[in-house]
């Protein structure tokens, strides 16, 4: 379903006398099947990037566990040795490594919009003080005898080079997250839609007068004065033009607004033509 699906159609006129038909030139069949074929890598593309995704999702969190499971134990040792008995000392591993977690996953949410810098910066700042934080204690954990006076002789080569090797897990965690946040928001379907190729008796350049037309008719209703009208036309071609229909989030990110402004658009567009909403476009993740 387009907006122009929805313009009423003018009645024939009865004294015109039919048209005959047409055959479809030579050149215009290569263009179709040339379109056909367009449609058909781009879903080999998607299945493609589907199972690529699956498979580095599947790496990407063994990986992160088995940092996270590293980073633990060096973690609670130390814990347990300087601070806390061990049967408590766990819960610090869980709190330092558990904001690298949170953090980047933040980080990820909030990227995709202008207005969320203060909780980008406030982000970040967890980010920095639990890597810091883990990486230091990792750093030390192997040191931590010859530290406390418990180790026999002088710190060698080789602790320092254990030492070093200790901080890979924490590295290790604090890309593996990162990079998971990123996979798991990450939609193959969204990268790859574009809009439809135009139908018979329907142009782009008719799409988008149609489309700047309803921006005007909502701004006209009072609603969404706020935004620019061509923002809200560009919304509004997005919403209803694209095939496979894009995800609120994704429209959200490509016009630079919050996906709540891209619900209202659409639901201000549903309510002033009079149109159902397409339950693909419905939800905004």
């Amino acid at each position: 379903m387009t907006l122009l699906d929805e313009r009423p159609l003018l009645a024939p006129d009865a004294s015109a006398e039919p048209a005959p038909p047409t055959q479809p030139s030579s050149s215009e069949v290569p263009g179709r099947m040339g379109v056909a074929g367009v449609a058909d890598r781009a879903d080999e593309k998607i299945r493609m990037l589907r199972r690529t995704r699956r498979g580095a999702v599947g790496v990407t969190v063994f990986i992160a566990i088995g940092s996270f499971g590293l980073s633990f134990y060096s973690l609670w040792d130390m814990a347990s040795q300087l601070a806390w008995p061990g049967y408590i000392a766990w819960l610090w591993p869980l709190i330092v490594d558990g904001m690298i977690i949170v953090a980047t996953m933040s980080l990820v949410a909030f990227g995709g919009y202008a207005g969320q810098k203060s909780n980008v910066i406030y982000s970040w700042s967890v980010l920095v003080f639990g890597a810091v934080v883990s990486m230091s204690a990792n750093f030390i954990h192997p040191l931590l005898p010859h530290l406390t006076g418990q180790g026999q002789g002088s710190v060698t080569a080789g602790s320092w080079l254990g030492a070093g090797v200790s901080c890979v897990p924490s590295v290790a965690l604090l890309a593996c997250s990162h990079l998971l946040a990123r996979l798991w928001a990450f939609t193959p379907e969204d990268e790859l839609a574009t809009p439809r190729p135009a139908e018979a008796g329907e142009s782009f350049g008719a799409v988008a007068a149609l489309s700047m037309a309803v921006a005007a008719g909502i701004q006209a209703r009072g609603k969404l004065t706020g935004h620019p009208r061509e923002v809200i036309a560009e919304t509004v071609q997005l919403l209803f033009h694209s095939q496979p229909p894009l995800k609120l989030r994704e429209i959200g990110r490509r016009v630079d607004r919050h996906h709540d402004v891209v619900a209202k658009v659409r639901d201000e567009t549903a309510l002033l033509l009079g149109i159902g909403v397409n339950p693909d476009c419905r939800t905004a993740s």
